[in-house]
C-alpha cells in the first residue's frame, strides 16, 4: 500500500525539493506552506507520516504536532529543526513525534528517520490485529463455554431429577406440570417404550404421543429400536446423552441434543424413563 506523507515548511523551496526526493521514494506527496493548511491538507487526506519544519510563523511545528497527536495519535510526525533547536527537538519528542532531522536535511538520515515512523506504523498495525484476533478468539470460546454449559446444565438435569421423580408413577401428569417453564421438551417413558406424559411445550413442539413408542418420535422402524435412547436406557440401566433428530407434529426434523435418565422403583429396577431435549437450533445461538 502506497505510504502518504504530508511535508509542512513556509520555505517553499524546501518543500519542492522534499517533493520531489519523497516521491522517488515511493510516496504520495502532500505540502503545506503553514500550521494552519497542514490541518485543512491532513484532515483532507489523512496522511500517515506529517514531516514538519518547527519553526514557522503562525502555528509552529510544536503546535501542529500536538495538535495531530491530540486528535489522531497514531501518525507519525518527524520534525524539521535548525542546529540551534535541540531544546525544542527534545520537546517534540516529549510529545510523541518519532523523530527529529536537523538543516540542511541529509537525505540518508532522512530515509532513516522514515523507516523508524514506518515500522512504528506497522507494529502498531499488527498489535491491533493481534488484539482484535485475541479478542475474536475469546468471544468465540465464550460462546462455546455458555455453549457446554448449556447442555451440561440439561444433562445434570435429567440426571437430577430421575432422583426427584421416583414419586411421581401414580401422578406422572401432575408431576410433569412441573416442568411446563422449562425451555426444552420432557417427555416420560414407560416399560413398554411407549410415552405416557409429556410437558406443554412438548406437545405444543411435537405433538400428543403419548402411548407411541419411543423409536417412532424419532422416526425409527421397530427393527432400529435398539437406535432410540429411552430403549438404550432401560437396557442399560443407564442415562443417555446423544444428538437425535425428532419429528416434530408436522413430520418436520428437529435436531436436538438428548438427555435420558432411569427413574428407579423401591427395588432400584427401572420404572421409567425421563427424557430431556434441548432443541439445537435454540442452543447455539448461544
Amino acid at each position: 500500500m502506497e505510504e502518504t506523507i504530508l511535508i509542512v515548511d513556509d520555505e517553499k523551496d524546501i518543500c519542492e525539493v522534499l517533493d520531489i526526493s519523497l516521491s522517488d521514494l515511493g510516496y504520495k506527496v502532500y505540502t503545506a506552506g503553514d500550521g494552519e493548511e497542514a490541518l485543512q491538507v491532513f484532515e483532507k487526506m489523512r496522511p500517515s507520516i506529517v514531516l514538519t519544519d518547527i519553526r514557522m510563523p503562525g502555528m509552529d511545528g510544536i503546535e501542529l504536532l500536538r495538535r495531530i497527536k491530540g486528535h489522531h495519535p497514531d501518525t507519525e510526525v518527524i520534525m524539521i529543526t535548525g542546529h540551534g533547536d535541540i531544546d525544542l527537538a527534545i520537546k517534540s519528542l516529549k510529545l510523541e513525534a518519532a523523530d527529529f532531522i536537523t538543516k540542511p536535511i541529509n537525505d540518508e538520515l532522512l530515509e532513516i528517520a522514515l523507516k523508524r515512523a514506518r515500522e512504528r506504523i506497522s507494529s502498531r498495525q499488527k498489535i491491533r490485529e493481534y488484539t482484535e484476533n485475541l479478542e475474536r478468539l475469546v468471544r468465540e470460546q465464550s460462546e462455546r463455554l455458555v455453549k457446554a454449559e448449556r447442555l451440561i446444565a440439561v444433562g445434570q438435569a435429567a440426571e437430577g431429577l430421575s432422583s426427584a421423580m421416583k414419586n411421581i408413577t401414580k401422578d406422572i401428569e401432575g408431576g410433569l406440570t412441573y416442568f411446563n417453564e422449562l425451555p426444552c421438551l420432557v417427555c416420560i417413558y414407560n416399560r413398554d417404550y411407549e410415552v405416557v406424559a409429556a410437558n406443554e411445550l412438548y406437545k405444543k413442539r411435537i405433538g400428543d404421543r403419548v402411548g407411541h413408542k419411543s423409536w417412532e418420535i424419532y422416526g425409527l422402524k421397530q427393527g432400529e429400536k435398539r437406535n432410540s435412547p429411552a430403549v438404550r436406557t432401560f437396557e442399560t440401566g443407564k442415562g443417555q446423552r446423544s444428538r437425535e433428530i425428532i419429528l416434530d407434529a408436522h413430520g418436520r426434523e428437529i435436531p436436538v441434543i438428548v438427555h435420558t435418565a432411569p427413574i428407579r422403583n423401591k427395588d432400584n429396577e427401572t420404572e421409567l424413563v425421563i427424557e430431556i431435549s434441548a432443541d439445537v437450533m435454540e442452543v447455539s445461538p448461544l
